[in-house]
């Protein structure tokens, strides 16, 4: 199957940001985790949020400042750890920057600690299929906790993780669907089996969004609401102070208005775009110019110009 890749405009960049920005709110973060997560699946939102969540992380500031819950007394938290920051740095593969990072303590009676990364990813039409980077970076989790949350050889104190990806214009073969992906022990001979918290260390979930209509799913249908381009500010607002059971303050407002606005010029942008791909595909079938201008309704002057672009893109040989 072959991918292609598009850079990304400021419109696209302002976008991304404002999204990220309201995922990285609590009560948002609360909602996703009590859905996507097992040991939160009964607890209430207003709990998750004040009392388990502990430190959030987003790439486009820097460190978040939410510090740790004051409520929460945690034996995990080390100085490194509230030092930690969005970025892991590897000698041969540069820096890694995780949307939003967080650190959560589980509600049971003897609390574990979890590492928890959201991304919102805008598009599929990748160089890669999705899922190998959702899995590069939940094992990238992993690994970057050795002298952070473990040292020397003390690898039974590594934490799980979840690497929750949230596509918000997936496919439509694949859109409303959520998908996990995790490790799980298969016996192939004998009966010897480990506990599964040994091996339980992470899990990639992909959540991919549709417009379309209301879905069954609670979590699909809350974000479909929150990130579609055709429900305005106000209607969000209100889903969001109904569904989380939190007031809506001045900043949470002004971030879901700014998405609506940047998001009807990425939409232009990808309709423009969705234009253009489509006349590559016919150039590449060798479809005559006349029809080509007729159906894509442009100019000869365009199709010429657009058919330079194509044999730069290499997509001509």
């Amino acid at each position: 199957m072959k991918y292609t890749k598009h850079s990304q405009s400021k419109e696209q960049l302002l976008y991304d940001a404002a999204c990220k920005k309201l995922l990285s709110y609590k009560p948002i973060l609360a909602y996703i985790m009590k859905y996507c997560i097992p040991n939160f699946q009964n607890c209430t939102i207003q709990d998750i949020a004040n009392k388990y969540i502990e430190q959030v992380e987003i790439s486009s500031t820097g460190v978040h400042p939410n510090d740790s819950n004051p409520n929460v007394e945690s034996k995990f938290v080390t100085s490194k750890l509230m030092g930690l920051n969005i970025e892991d740095n590897t000698i041969t593969e540069g820096k890694i920057f995780y949307d939003i990072r967080f650190f959560t303590i589980t509600p049971e009676k003897e609390p574990v600690r979890l590492i928890i990364n959201l991304e919102a990813q805008t598009t599929e039409s990748l160089s890669y299929p999705l899922i190998m980077r959702a899995m590069y970076y939940a094992c990238h989790l992993i690994s970057s906790q050795k002298e952070v949350e473990f040292s020397g050889s003390h690898y039974e104190d590594i934490k799980k993780v979840y690497s929750i990806w949230i596509c918000t214009s997936p496919y439509k073969a694949k859109e409303n669907s959520i998908n996990r992906y995790f490790v799980t022990e298969k016996q192939d001979y004998g009966i010897i089996s480990e506990k599964k918290e040994f091996y339980d260390l992470l899990e990639v979930i992909i959540i991919r969004l549709h417009y379309g209509h209301n879905s069954d799913n609670e979590l699909l249908h809350f974000l479909s609401t929150l990130f579609s381009p055709d429900i305005s500010s106000t209607v969000k607002l209100q889903e969001l102070s109904q569904e989380l059971g939190f007031t809506m303050n001045h900043n949470i407002e002004r971030t879901v208005e700014d998405m609506c606005n940047l998001s009807n010029g990425v939409l232009h942008l990808g309709f423009e775009r969705g234009i253009k791909e489509m006349i590559f595909s016919m150039l590449s079938k060798h479809i005559e110019d006349s029809l080509i201008m007729e159906i894509a309704q442009i100019s000869a002057e365009q199709l010429e110009s657009l058919k330079e672009e194509w044999k730069k893109t290499g997509e001509s040989h």
